[in-house]
This record gives structure tokens, sequence and C-alpha cells, in this order.
């Protein structure tokens, strides 16, 4: 009866299964990548505000100096915080590509591995019949982080 049933699951059940998992892992993806996304967008953003206030207090301060040393240095500060969120806003659209690659790569290599997956790689099975979850750090076989 046991082994009816059992290939009645890895003929009929496991493939439906196995479809719910790889929409599962999709949507956790989206949320984990759309979550990063975020936050990096609240701190650029963030970032770029304060650059440009500091700009603008110093432009401020340039227009209301008095003598001509104090107009050229208040000059120079909104210019560095101008040409650093210049810079800054080149870091995180390269930051941006990066993340948007690795998107891609995490997803390809998940969809893979989870299309391989067979119902065996995941379950245990015994005599009397009783189906248990092996113990596995690494289900979806993904290459561990290259640093």
């Amino acid at each position: 009866m046991f082994k009816t049933i059992l290939k009645w699951f890895v003929a009929k059940a496991w493939p439906v299964i196995l479809e719910f998992i790889k929409k599962y892992h999709k949507e956790i993806m989206t949320v984990i990548f759309t979550l990063i996304e975020d936050t990096l967008e609240k701190r650029r953003e963030s970032t770029k505000q304060e650059f440009k206030s500091k700009a603008e207090e110093a432009d401020k301060k340039a227009r209301e100096a008095t003598d001509t040393e104090s107009k050229v240095k208040y000059q120079a500060q909104a210019e560095t915080y101008r040409k650093a969120n210049d810079i800054l806003e080149k870091q995180n659209k390269k930051l941006q590509d990066e993340l948007e690659e690795t998107k891609l790569k995490v997803q390809k290599e998940v969809e893979k591995n989870t299309a391989s997956l067979r119902a065996e790689d995941l379950f245990n099975t015994n005599a009397k019949g009783e189906i248990t979850v092996k113990e596995n750090d690494n289900y979806l076989q993904l290459p561990p982080s290259q640093k």
C-alpha cells in the first residue's frame, strides 16, 4: 500500500508541489530584493538631500559673506558637496546595476536548481511508511558566497 501511495506521490503530487516551490522561491526572492532596493533607495535619497542641503547652506553663506576669503571658502564648500553628490550618484548607479546583475544570477540559479529537485532529494522514507524531511543546509545546491 505504501509503495502505491509513494508512486502516486512522485508521479502526481510531486510535480504540483515542485511548481508551488518554484513560485514560492520567486516570491521570496522578489520580497528580499525589493526590501534591499528600498533600503538602498532610502539611504541614497537621504544622503542626496543632506548633500543638497549642505551645498545650499554653503551657497547662502557665500552670498552673505562680507569678505572675499569667506565667500571663496563657502563657494568651494558648496562645490565640494555638489561634486560629492555627483560621485555618490555614479557609485549608486553602479551598485544598482551590480544588484540587478546579482538578482538575475540568483534567480537563474534558483530556478535551475529547483527544476532539478526530486522528491527523494528532500524526503526520507522508511519501512514503516513514514516520510521525513531530509536535514540539509543547502537544498537548492547554491554555490557559496563569492567574496
